[in-house]
């Protein structure tokens, strides 16, 4: 339980260090994974691909909608990484989307 407490916080801590204040995210009270929403235009799917190539990945949000929508959404899981892995893998995904252009308002 501990663990999964230190690695909320630096998730949390990483998106708010990361991530433009215009993007939002749950806080989960319990369980393993932070919701994001990104800017309306953005398209989680798009930058997968991109992602991945960094070694970082998460998942769009479409593939949990029956009708694929939701595409300005993602959800990262912070159950198996490290705090320190964590806050790079943020800082990874940050780079990522900024290039692709999906924290563009």
């Amino acid at each position: 339980r501990r663990s999964l407490i230190d690695k909320r916080t630096a998730m949390l801590g990483a998106l708010e260090e990361y991530f433009p204040s215009h993007c939002v995210w749950n806080e989960p009270a319990g369980g393993m994974m932070v919701w994001v929403r990104l800017p309306e235009s953005a398209d989680t799917w798009s930058a997968h691909a991109k992602a991945v190539e960094a070694n970082v990945k998460y998942n769009p949000g479409p593939m949990f909608r029956g009708d694929r929508s939701g595409k300005n959404y993602l959800r990262l899981t912070y159950s198996h990484n490290t705090p320190g892995e964590i806050e790079e893998g943020i800082k990874l995904l940050s780079g990522v989307f900024n290039d692709e252009g999906l924290f563009k308002t």
